[in-house]
């Protein structure tokens, strides 16, 4: 990896901070500085510039560490960060069968110099009279330092280009002229050249709902984008989409709209979908919070026609980082989370019962029956007689296990129901399950015995032993009732605990979350293990 890239952590963050933090000072009353357009090929069809020297100077960003920054970049690179006068970033279309390039065009108010470290991995070249350090690798970055106060960094292919220095009438350069230079950070990107482009990168996008799918065609609608960074207030932070003509700057106007009411939407049904098993005063307050929120966003980003362009804008709002506001935008993540650990907590159960279950197998040469009997009636549960293949072989001794599952005995037992049979989504007071094995007279498990694993003729990967199933399935854990599967509505009893579906161990020993858009056929061949179907997937 060249030394370009692994600069030092210090240096590093310093000259991030420089040249990115720096841009959340608040505009003074000062002339917009002139955007230098030196160096840009007529082949970039992107570019990101912003002025960091200027926006370093501002008095919010007085506590700057500007001395260390200053010493970490001559360290090790050997230039001075703080005297980085303009940045501009570009970016080039795909030239010769090589991927997409781009540069970096740093001009200083002073003198410069490149640390050995930075070109220890290059070679002295020249081209034009000018001297570049060129890469070893044709895609690792060379450097040029031009007139001591111009570094170029990019691909050497790229490099040559910038070097050149041939000023020649472009779409990004015309755009660049034209630009107003008094954002903190502005990116610029010309649609024309690389229209075609694009709408090839989108052929193979995913089908999306309408208001999202539309998004594509922008492309054909567009002549330019024009993005401005502004942190702080009053100045906004926008995108410009300039259509091609009038009639191309209402469609792009419509599609903006549709699609901004439909993250809407999405973003409210989404926090809802991740809440739904929260209840009370709280949970309803913030569902109303995140509808008032939404409608705020929505219509702080509303398109604005003008013409041929199309812009959306925001200011930054101080209050927004109030501890209460963010408190309130982060439950639906909060939530989104705890679900999410939840998830992986009935996946690992599910797991280490699959594990039991085999190991069960592999001292009996089968799986558990579903309950033990005696006379023909079910005492204990199936979850009794894993206890010693999950650590439990103690208090597996403690059961009477020629006694019923609600005998005085073994009634007292049930509270010491095992962590493994908890799930994380349910209030488990009443020291209830919902790990349910499969039963029926076609599934795994039916009467009196287990079974072998050479009789799951359909595939261990294709037959479910046991599923999550709703909180009304739940059952008492020592109890022998489990989820008996109905042919005619093969999802009764499941999907409800959680968003689209349940979670299902398989005689493999995995564990699949199966959705409850699986056609009820691919259901029915699941719980089957010797049916003979053969299952899509």
């Amino acid at each position: 990896m060249h030394s370009f890239l692994r600069f030092r952590p210090l240096a590093a963050v310093t000259l991030a901070t420089c040249l990115l933090a720096s841009s959340a000072g608040t505009a003074t009353a000062q002339a917009d500085p002139k955007l230098n357009l030196d160096h840009i090929p007529d082949q970039a069809v992107g570019a990101v510039f912003l002025f960091p020297q200027t926006l370093a100077a501002k008095p919010e960003l007085e506590l700057l560490p500007t001395e260390v920054i200053a010493a970490a970049g001559k360290r090790d690179f050997g230039f001075n960060p703080m005297e980085i006068e303009q940045a501009i970033a570009l970016i080039a279309p795909p030239m010769g069968g090589n991927p997409p390039s781009w540069g970096l065009i740093l001009h200083f108010s002073a003198p410069q110099d490149l640390s050995k470290d930075l070109t220890r991995r290059t070679e002295s070249n020249e081209i034009n009279d000018v001297k570049y350090f060129s890469a070893n690798h044709p895609r690792d970055l060379s450097f040029c330092l031009y007139k001591e106060k111009t570094i170029l960094i990019a691909p050497e292919s790229f490099l040559t280009l910038m070097i050149a220095n041939q000023p020649a009438e472009s779409e990004l350069r015309t755009l660049l002229s034209q630009s107003a230079t008094d954002a903190n950070a502005t990116g610029i990107l010309a649609v024309e050249p690389v229209r075609d482009l694009i709408n090839q990168a989108l052929v193979g996008a995913p089908p999306m709902p309408p208001p999202i799918q539309q998004l594509l065609t922008l492309p054909d609608h567009l002549d330019s984008v024009h993005i401005g960074l502004n942190i702080s207030p009053p100045d906004a932070t926008f995108i410009r989409l300039a259509g091609r003509d009038e009639k191309s700057a209402e469609e792009v106007e419509r599609i903006l709209t549709e699609a901004v009411a439909f993250a809407k939407q999405m973003f409210i049904a989404q926090s809802t979908m991740s809440m739904r098993m929260d209840e009370g005063a709280v949970a309803e307050a913030t569902l109303k919070y995140l509808a008032r929120a939404g409608d705020v966003i929505e219509n702080k980003l509303k398109p604005v026609r003008e013409g041929d362009n199309v812009t959306i804008s925001a200011t930054f709002n101080p209050a927004y980082s109030s501890s209460a506001v963010l408190a309130g935008l982060l439950l639906p993540a909060v939530q989104q989370a705890r679900e999410a650990a939840r998830r992986a907590e009935t996946r690992n159960k599910l797991k280490q019962l699959g594990l039991a279950m085999h190991n069960y197998h592999d001292v009996f040469s089968e799986f558990p029956a579903h309950a033990n009997y005696e006379k023909k009636k079910p005492l204990l549960s199936w979850r009794v007689h894993v206890l010693p293949y999950l650590d439990q072989a103690a208090l597996y001794q403690k059961f009477h296990l020629d006694e019923p599952w609600d005998s005085e005995h073994n009634k007292a037992l049930i509270k010491e129901m095992p962590p493994v049979y908890q799930n994380p989504n349910m209030n488990n007071k009443d020291f209830k399950t919902n790990y349910l094995l499969v039963t029926g007279e076609d599934a795994a498990f039916f009467g009196e015995e287990g079974m072998p694993i050479r009789q799951f003729t359909d595939g261990t990967s294709n037959t479910i032993l046991a599923v999550e199933a709703n909180e009304d399935q739940a059952v008492i854990w020592t109890k022998p009732d489990d989820w008996e599967f109905d042919e005619e509505n093969p999802f009764q009893g499941l999907g409800q605990l959680r968003q689209g579906g349940f979670f299902a161990l398989f005689a493999d020993g995995s564990v699949q979350f199966i959705s409850l858009n699986v056609d009820e056929d691919t259901m029915r061949a699941f719980v089957t293990p010797g049916g003979g179907e053969v299952i899509q997937r």
